[in-house]
């Protein structure tokens, strides 16, 4: 319905919004406003209620593997990041960030594993944190503490500019 400049939906009261392509549903806004791109039901995942979500985005069947969805923030087809959710095996899932560094497609930068361990440059983390840096321009990591009136004091800092050897600032 046209309001003046304005388009509208409208249902009556507790209606959802079910958009389909050649007759299977792709999308739907449920009646509390919770949206859902690739289920039915977006109040609820694969292993319950998720009553709190207001966007749900799933794919795969329950109780299979290798299920993913993905999330594309940014401006056009080359230049965006993503975040993907995939359902690995076994009811454990992983999470991926990616972004790019030139007019490519955006390259995992950062996952969180299903034990909570978080790979930086490696998708297969074997410590809790497991940084992989190959940068030679830049400082490998630096951890600091904000002070009184905006200063920040370095408690440790990893520098491998040079191959052979790393300093360490503490």
């Amino acid at each position: 319905r046209g309001d003046g400049a304005d388009m509208k939906l409208m249902t009556a009261s507790g209606g959802i919004y079910q958009f389909e392509q050649n007759g299977t549903e792709r999308m739907r806004i449920d009646s509390a406003g919770r949206v859902g791109i690739g289920t039915t039901d977006p109040s609820s995942g694969f292993g319950g209620s998720i009553s709190a979500a207001k966007l749900a985005l799933l794919s795969g069947t329950a109780g299979n593997n290798g299920g993913s969805s993905t999330m594309l923030i940014g401006g056009d087809d080359k230049h965006y990041s993503y975040i993907q959710g995939t359902h690995t095996s076994q009811g454990k899932t992983e999470l991926d960030f990616g972004t790019c560094t030139s007019a490519a497609n955006p390259t995992l930068k950062l996952r969180i594993d299903s034990d909570g361990s978080i790979g930086q440059g490696t998708t297969s983390p074997s410590w809790n944190y497991d940084m992989i840096y190959s940068h030679t321009t830049k400082g490998a990591m630096r951890l600091q503490n904000q002070g009184a009136f905006g200063t920040y004091n370095t408690l440790l800092q990893v520098d491998t500019f040079n191959s052979a050897s790393a300093n360490f600032q503490y």
